[in-house]
C-alpha cells in the first residue's frame, strides 16, 4: 500500500506541475477542478499560484448504486465526507477562504451556478464513465471563456476508454502529456466555433 500511495502522490506532482505551468504562462486568474476528492490537486495550484481564484466541485460521497461499467467507481471505500471536511479546514487555515469555493453537489448541476465565458479553464477529473463525462464536459466548455482551455485527467484506453473515445471524438485538436493529462485550447473545439 505504502508504494501504491508515493506514486499516486508522484502522479499527482506531474499533473499539478502541468496545470501550474498553464496557468503561469496563460496568466489565468479563475479555474474549476471538478471531481477534487482530497484536494492535493487544488491546493497545490491555490499555493503555487497567488492570484488564482478555484472552485472545486464534488459530491464527496459513494455512488454505490452506480452499475459497473468501465470508467466506474463508487469510491465507497474512501472516507470522503472526511476528505471534504478535512479539505474545507485547510482552506481556511491556509487563507484561501476569499480565492477557493468548495460546491458538494453533482459537477453538471454546478455549472449552472455560473455565468458563460466565466473561466480560463475547467479540468475535469470526476465521473470517468463516456456518460458522466460527456455531461461535465458540455455542462463546463461554455462556462469556459473563447480563449480558455478545456482540460482533464485520465486519457487512458485501458482504464477509461470512454474518456478517451469522448475526448477524440470531441475535442481532436487535443494534446496528451504526462499523467494521462489532456489539454485543448475551447478556440480549437467544437465548443469554439
Amino acid at each position: 500500500m505504502v508504494a501504491l500511495v508515493r506514486r499516486r502522490h508522484r502522479t499527482l506532482g506531474a499533473r499539478s506541475r502541468l496545470l501550474v505551468e498553464w496557468i503561469d504562462e496563460h496568466e489565468w486568474t479563475r479555474g474549476a477542478e471538478l471531481g477534487v476528492f482530497r484536494g492535493d490537486n487544488l491546493l497545490h495550484m491555490l499555493r503555487s499560484c497567488p492570484p488564482l481564484e478555484m472552485v472545486g466541485v464534488d459530491v464527496w460521497e459513494p455512488l454505490d448504486s452506480r452499475p459497473i461499467c468501465p470508467g466506474g467507481r463508487s469510491y465507497g471505500e474512501w472516507p470522503l465526507a472526511q476528505f471534504h471536511h478535512t479539505l474545507c479546514q485547510t482552506i481556511v487555515a491556509d487563507g484561501f477562504g476569499d480565492r477557493a469555493r468548495l460546491m458538494r453537489m453533482p459537477t453538471t448541476d454546478a455549472a449552472a451556478w455560473f455565468p458563460n465565458g466565466h473561466f480560463d479553464f475547467v479540468f475535469i477529473d470526476a465521473d470517468h464513465t463516456a456518460e458522466g463525462f460527456t455531461g461535465d464536459l458540455f455542462a463546463w466548455a461554455p462556462k469556459v471563456k473563447a480563449d480558455g482551455w478545456l482540460i482533464g485527467h485520465d486519457y487512458n484506453r485501458r482504464n477509461f476508454p470512454g474518456v478517451v473515445r469522448v475526448v477524440d471524438t470531441v475535442l481532436p485538436s487535443r494534446t496528451i502529456h504526462e499523467d494521462h493529462v489532456w489539454a485543448c485550447p475551447k478556440a480549437e473545439s467544437v465548443f469554439g466555433l
